[in-house]
């Protein structure tokens, strides 16, 4: 046969568009045709291996190399071997040796066997070389076929997409649940509300009083039910007659009727058991929906009678509320004190003293338990109301002389005024109706400080400033 040289080839590796054979495409752009070759010639290259194995002895076998290295593989492979030919046929020869398709190695193998059988040549050495040379071209194409199946850049950008879809989707889904969950919570609070001020607009249809009041509720109407208070204004026990006669006054104009003289002996009913009517002692009867009844309470003492020291109807008691038995303790309503800042026993009705007392025997117990100690019980008595836009409050003890101060029209939409008890040259009780916090806080260091007082009408004439001053 007759071996017919190819070009050289040029310093470009990758040959022009012009160069190319039809069908052929640049390896940076690969086809599926292209694919299609390149499986095809590493086929080729396995079968001719395959074929020239069994012409190599055993020696020769054993110093081939047959295993994969990095070098081998390159866009361009130069196949250089050493087939002894003349210098001429080796210049010839190398064009072939740039591989760019199938047609290419294909003319290279054709050749190479015609010069094979022109030569003469040693068949075993050669065909060992020719299978180097085999193996380096299937590594190469082998690295082709790697980069063929790469992800491009729009593949990469498409699954990166894909993948912040499904988090944005997951994302939107939780965001539902929480939007759900706060619907059903904003609904439960408007339910609450609501709730609230149906029971709020019931309650305020109704006189707020106090047991303090030592009244009875009649409609609109208000009786005093002590025999010793039926000629006397309202909470004789706290109010000097000029207070209880603003807030007589102040009722009256709501269309609260205030009835004194007489006392409510008895009731009528309904054949259904409710409420009919009101009897008083003097013989006269009030038509009633609802009573309310006000009467104040005992301290029940009768469960320990003879068995724990009393005083002034309550259970005497030390400053940390220990009765006269040991490790029993009165707190409360039903415990008569010692009033440290007045120097005597007492016994207050309020739930202040009520919440305080309780907290100064569980430190007494706990100290005790521990081997420590507290201090005695210093209480400032402390008494408050509201009802309709009132709110007063009390500080201290209301003996000796009063004097009144501010504003005591009832028919003020807002009034504010107060009174200080004077005993001994010494304010000891401030009251304030309508102050503000810093006001009614200001009242409570004035009866616990217990300042001179120049003179009754210049406690007038300051009013709340004396108290600010301290």
């Amino acid at each position: 046969m007759d071996y017919q040289p190819q070009p050289p080839p040029s310093s470009d590796p990758s040959p022009s568009p012009s160069d190319r054979p039809p069908g052929i495409t640049s390896p940076e752009t690969p086809s599926n045709n292209q694919n299609h070759e390149i499986e095809d010639i590493m086929a080729c290259v396995t079968a001719l291996e395959a074929a020239l194995l069994p012409c190599l002895p055993a020696r020769e076998l054993q110093a081939i190399d047959r295993s994969p290295h990095p070098s081998h593989q390159s866009q361009s492979l130069f196949l250089s071997l050493d087939l002894h030919f003349t210098v001429e046929n080796k210049k010839a020869m190398a064009s072939c040796l740039v591989i760019d398709s199938l047609e290419v190695v294909c003319s290279f193998l054709l050749g190479l066997v015609c010069a094979i059988e022109y030569y003469y040549f040693d068949v075993e050495r050669h065909a060992r070389d020719f299978m180097e040379a085999a193996k380096k071209l299937q590594l190469y194409f082998m690295g082709l076929k790697r980069e063929n199946h790469a992800p491009t850049r729009a593949e990469s950008l498409r699954k990166e997409i894909s993948v912040m879809e499904e988090e944005l989707k997951t994302k939107e889904e939780l965001i539902k649940k929480h939007s759900r969950l706060i619907q059903e919570s904003q609904k439960l609070v408007k339910e609450q509300i609501e709730k609230h001020r149906v029971e709020l607009e019931k309650l305020h249809s109704y006189i707020h009083m106090r047991t303090t009041w030592g009244g009875l509720a009649l409609q609109w109407h208000v009786l005093c039910h002590d025999a010793s208070y039926l000629r006397i204004h309202v909470m004789p026990r706290l109010f000097t007659a000029d207070i209880a006669a603003f807030y007589e006054t102040y009722y009256t104009n709501k269309g609260v009727k205030i009835i004194k003289g007489t006392v409510a002996s008895g009731f009528t009913a309904h054949p259904n058991g409710e409420v009919n009517e009101v009897q008083l002692k003097d013989g006269r009867s009030l038509e009633a929906d609802i009573v309310i009844v006000g009467v104040g309470a005992k301290p029940l003492t009768a469960l320990f009678k003879g068995q724990v020291e009393e005083d002034k109807g309550g259970i005497k008691t030390d400053a940390f509320f220990k009765t006269s038995v040991p490790d029993v303790y009165a707190v409360g309503d039903v415990a008569t004190f010692p009033l440290k800042m007045y120097g005597d026993m007492r016994r207050v009705e309020h739930v202040d003293h009520s919440r305080k007392s309780a907290e100064q025997a569980v430190k007494a117990i706990k100290a005790a338990e521990g081997g420590g100690a507290v201090e005695e019980y210093d209480y400032l008595p402390f008494f408050y109301s509201r009802s309709f836009d009132l709110s007063w409050q009390f500080y201290g003890d209301n003996v000796g002389d009063s004097v009144l101060f501010g504003d005591s029209n009832p028919s003020n939409p807002k009034p504010r005024f107060g009174a200080y008890w004077v005993q001994d040259g010494k304010v000891v009780g401030a009251f304030m109706e309508g102050g503000s916090g810093d006001e009614n806080k200001a009242l409570a260091k004035v009866a616990k400080a217990r300042p001179a007082a120049e003179s009754l009408d210049d406690l007038t004439k300051q009013g709340i400033s004396f108290a600010a001053k301290i």
